[in-house]
């Protein structure tokens, strides 16, 4: 009985191996990186991005701010979606995981670059045998980019989507079309205040209580 139950235990510790290592992603080429980092992204999975990416602290930062983003848009989808049913299915669109028309990579040595139409878009470095998501190597030689500015923009998006999620909740808008068109313009005025000028309708909305209060990025 004993030996039978120490077998019966090692054949469910190997299974359950198994699965773990089902469940780990492809990163032998970079379209196996790109598509782990985009699925982690879609889920809101900051911990499942920074297994994939190569990035600094400022390059941390846009990674947790996009997964909140992800996961505040997953909520004003799912929002939409109760609210209009298959009406609000492209007002809301989820992140695309398969590779675009007109991409195409370009491997060199231990780099590579993925193109979309001929201009480079994303970047990426094989570590110790692993292709990972290259975010610190700036995408256009000589241009650095502006992980900041990415920061700023990823957490307006994040709380325009989160507060609109309410708001259709709440039944406040008709269409889905308004609800996008809400969602957009809080967004501006939450990256730049100053915008609220021109998006009169959003300037009263951020001025009804503290959690609409303009906080902008990018």
């Amino acid at each position: 009985m004993r030996s039978s139950g120490i077998g019966m235990l090692a054949g469910i510790v190997v299974a359950m191996a198994g699965i773990a290592m089902a469940g780990e992603p492809d990163l032998s080429t970079p379209q196996g990186a790109r598509h782990a980092y985009v699925v982690a992204q879609q889920e809101g999975d900051a911990a499942g991005m920074k297994a994939v990416a190569i990035y600094d602290a400022a390059w941390e930062k846009v990674i947790e701010t996009g997964a909140k983003a992800s996961t505040e848009m997953g909520k004003l989808r799912k929002a939409a979606n109760d609210r209009w049913g298959a009406a609000a299915k492209n007002a809301f669109p989820e992140m695309r995981t398969d590779e675009i028309e007109g991409t195409a990579y370009r491997v060199n040595g231990d780099r590579a670059e993925l193109t979309f139409r001929g201009t480079v878009v994303e970047r990426f470095r094989k570590v110790e045998g692993k292709w990972k998501k290259d975010l610190v190597t700036p995408v256009m030689e000589r241009f650095p980019d502006d992980p900041r500015g990415m920061a700023r923009s990823a957490e307006a998006y994040a709380k325009a989507a989160g507060i609109v999620a309410g708001r259709v909740a709440a039944g406040e808008f008709a269409t889905p079309k308004e609800a996008h068109k809400a969602f957009e313009d809080l967004e501006a005025v939450l990256f730049d205040p100053s915008s609220a000028a021109t998006r009169p309708s959003v300037g009263a909305t951020t001025r009804r209580g503290p959690t609409t209060r303009p906080v902008r990025g990018r």
